[in-house]
């Protein structure tokens, strides 16, 4: 007898009793026995059926469980994981504010204060990308939303270029990422664990540009393993290579336009290409200025726009910051008073900017309204203008803030001095495309203006060091290496010290406005003075960022000749006939935006 009918018989054989007591109650309750046979045929179909439906499921959900243990795995960081997470915490996880903190004196929490950033994928055809990796990614969203992209299935490479302009926060982004995963924090945000490995571009430009450089886990295994940056790291042999390699990590790469130089900005762009290829299991966020990434795209990335602030996101910053400082001024106690005065403070400042039409305008950008904020709690005053703020910021740092605590310099030089100084050495680290430069190169550049204040020789390296310590506006980033704090600032200066040279006639402003190096220095100067040469450059040049240029100085300068104003409106006008598809949709997007400057924002409806 087969096997098939020993299990029938079997089957029958059990089944004899339960179907003479079925035929039984049968002729007893046939109503309850129709109903009892009913039933039994429906368990029977939902075990079968049951059981054909979790062997469909059964491989997701091993699949599932597997996912979720390794997760928990991958967060428990025992030895040197520890350590380093718990040095990105340290290291990353205070407010940035630039050089500004010495204003507010107090230190803040990264996550006290961070309001989150709406990305938006960025125009396509404005960059020049390899069309496998267009895809959709739709809607004005946070950044996580677009980590989470393609996280339920395999795993495949995944670059974000996240472009944005001056002080949108896209730094402060980064960070807040490499906070949220080194805390162990990423199941709130429904992302996969990861390490951060965040790196500033800039830091790595010569170990990137050489002929042989070196791999992204060799590069970060010698940058974490420098003593002089990082004494009780010490991470073992390969780490960083074998964590890259198993896709346990996401590479978080700071200020690809801060690399100076076009061609070694190139040369940085393809090696991230090369880095994205070499570890396609682990994701990859890098930023820029919307220029500078143009210049020197990633051939393989999806392209997002960090958007302004909105009016919500305002009023949820401020309040945020001036509760923040609040509970640190109180000690740390958040009671009910504590609240009160931060909420009190943060109206003051909401209602101020509602009267200036002007300054609301300069809100939706991060680092403005941080300046602005700090301004208003320093001294409860406001300016009117962009580069009134930034003067506004100097003064404080350079000269103001001593004097209200009567703490004196040995040099007493008056912040209007210290800026004679600093103006060319802004300028000249400028021209050389630096943003870091040698105690050496910098002291020879500080001692002709420094004579002229009254400061000799001997005396330069202790101004730069007690510059340092007053303001933080210049600082020594490594031994012998200094730089300004933020970009910003640096163009800022270098524009300033246009205008006090008074040599406009001899700059080549055709060569300045085709490089998007000096466009935001550009923006400043036409700000500040006669924007005449510069708008006529443009309309010579007559490319579309150049034209861009051009409508931003129409906006923004102090004063234009009116024929030329005329001639550049104009010109503008034209370009929505253009027979060029580009040229055409910049004319409009140019109308439009003047059209919207023209509005007054009510709330996050109207206009």
């Amino acid at each position: 007898m087969s096997d098939a009918l020993k299990k029938l018989a079997l089957v029958l054989f059990a089944l004899l009793p339960v179907g003479g007591l079925w035929w039984e109650q049968a002729r007893r309750r046939p109503v309850v026995a129709g109903l009892a046979l009913v039933l039994y045929e429906v368990a029977l179909f939902a075990v079968a059926f049951g059981k054909d439906v979790w062997q469909e499921l059964r491989k997701d959900a091993v699949r599932a469980a597997a996912d979720r243990v390794r997760g928990a795995a991958r967060g428990f960081a025992p030895g040197f994981r520890r350590r380093y997470k718990k040095q990105v915490v340290e290291e990353h996880g205070v407010f940035n504010v630039r050089g500004l903190g010495l204003i507010n004196t107090y230190t803040l929490s990264l996550e006290q204060v961070f309001v989150e950033l709406r990305i938006d994928p960025s125009n396509p055809q404005r960059f020049n990308l390899d069309p496998v990796a267009q895809k959709e990614l739709a809607g004005n969203r946070p950044i996580w939303n677009f980590l989470r992209e393609g996280e339920s299935g395999a795993r495949r490479a995944m670059a974000l270029a996240i472009i944005g302009p001056p002080g949108c926060g896209k730094t402060t982004l980064l960070q807040h990422v490499a906070v949220t995963l080194a805390a162990n924090r990423h199941r709130r945000r429904r992302v996969r664990a990861a390490t951060p490995v965040l790196l500033f571009l800039r830091d790595h430009v010569k170990a990137v540009t050489q002929e042989r450089p070196p791999a992204l886990g060799g590069l970060a295994q010698d940058y974490f393993g420098d003593a002089n940056l990082f004494a009780t790291l010490r991470p073992p042999p390969g780490w960083f290579e074998k964590e890259l390699a198993r896709g346990r990590c996401m590479v978080l790469l700071d200020g690809l336009d801060e690399v100076a130089d076009s061609g070694a900005r190139r040369a940085v762009s393809a090696w991230v290409d090369n880095q994205i290829k070499n570890y396609p299991q682990c994701r990859f966020v890098l930023t820029a200025r919307p220029q500078g990434y143009s210049d020197a795209p990633l051939s393989r990335a999806h392209v997002l726009e960090v958007q302004p602030f909105s009016a919500a996101q305002v009023r949820r910053f401020v309040r945020n910051w001036y509760l923040a400082n609040e509970v640190v001024a109180s000690g740390g106690r958040e009671d009910a008073a504590v609240r009160r005065r931060a909420a009190k403070e943060a109206a003051d400042l909401l209602r101020r900017l509602r009267a200036m039409p002007s300054l609301a305008a300069l809100t939706v950008n991060p680092l403005l309204l941080t300046m602005i904020a700090m301004v208003h709690r320093y001294h409860g005053a406001l300016p009117g203008s962009r580069v009134q703020l930034y003067a506004e910021i100097c003064e404080v740092l350079l000269g103001r803030w001593r004097q209200a605590r009567g703490v004196e310099d040995r040099h007493k030089l008056s912040a209007a001095q210290r800026l004679v100084v600093l103006r060319p050495l802004a300028a000249r680290m400028m021209s050389e495309r630096l943003r870091d430069i040698k105690v050496g190169e910098a002291l020879r550049t500080l001692t002709p203006p420094l004579a002229r204040v009254g400061v000799g020789d001997d005396a330069a390296e202790s101004f730069l060091l007690e510059l340092q310590e007053s303001s933080g506006l210049l600082i020594e980033r490594e031994a012998g290496v200094w730089s300004f704090v933020h970009l910003t600032f640096q163009e800022y200066l270098t524009a300033a010290h246009w205008l006090e040279e008074k040599d406009a006639a001899a700059r080549d402003w055709r060569k300045l406005v085709g490089d998007s190096w000096w466009h935001e220095t550009l923006r400043l100067y036409a700000a500040q003075g006669d924007a005449t040469p510069l708008v006529k450059a443009c309309l010579e040049v007559n490319t579309v960022p150049a034209l861009a240029l051009a409508a931003d100085f129409l906006e923004e300068a102090r004063e234009v000749l009116p024929e030329v104003r005329s001639a550049a409106a104009r010109h503008l006008a034209d370009g929505l006939e253009a027979a060029s598809p580009e040229f055409r949709r910049f004319a409009a997007q140019a109308q439009l935006s003047r059209r919207l400057r023209s509005l007054r924002r009510l709330d996050d409806e109207r206009d």
